[in-house]
Parts: structure tokens; C-alpha cells; sequence
């Protein structure tokens, strides 16, 4: 099971702390992209949530993942802290 150790608020925070760090490149390579963020960088990005979560599970497999759109609002898509656990579990069943 994924270990939580930040508040949904902070962890929020920090991952939108990450896009702004990486804002840029992600914005010229990017743009209209899903990118999938945890509290240390950016873990995947993709067509949709789903391609985006695929390329993050494979490199973090135990972590909790923000996504947003890219370049598009603040936040455009997220999936809330509960929301993420109930599709990681479901994704951790598919592959078994």
C-alpha cells in the first residue's frame, strides 16, 4: 500500500511548486498535454490522465500522482488525494 506522509493540501502545494519549477520546458514541449506531478518532479506525461498515469506508475510505483493539463489554467484537471488512491488501487488489480 503507497505510504502518505504529506497533508492533501501541502501535497498539493508541493507538486504545484514542481510544475512551476518545470513550467517552461513542459509548456514548450507540452502544451495541451496531461502531466502527472509528485511532491519531487514530474512523473509522466501524456495524451490523457491515463496515458500520463501509465508512464508515472512505471518510474514511481508507490507514489501519489497530481495531474493537471498543461499550460492550460491552474488547474484544469486534478484527481483529489482520494480519488488517485481508488484509481491507483484499481490499476494495481487490473495488473495482477
Amino acid at each position: 500500500m503507497v505510504a502518505i506522509t504529506l497533508e492533501k493540501g501541502e501535497f498539493i502545494k508541493k507538486c504545484r511548486e514542481v510544475y512551476e519549477r518545470n513550467k517552461q520546458i513542459l509548456e514548450k514541449d507540452h502544451y495541451g498535454k496531461v502531466v502527472a506531478l509528485y511532491e519531487e518532479g514530474v512523473a509522466g506525461i501524456g495524451d490523457n490522465t491515463d496515458a500520463a498515469y501509465r508512464q508515472a506508475i512505471k518510474k514511481h510505483p508507490d507514489k501519489i500522482f497530481y495531474f493537471r493539463r498543461v499550460g492550460l489554467g491552474v488547474s484544469v484537471l486534478i484527481i483529489s488525494f482520494l480519488a488517485v488512491m481508488i484509481f491507483l488501487y484499481i490499476k494495481r488489480i487490473e495488473r495482477k
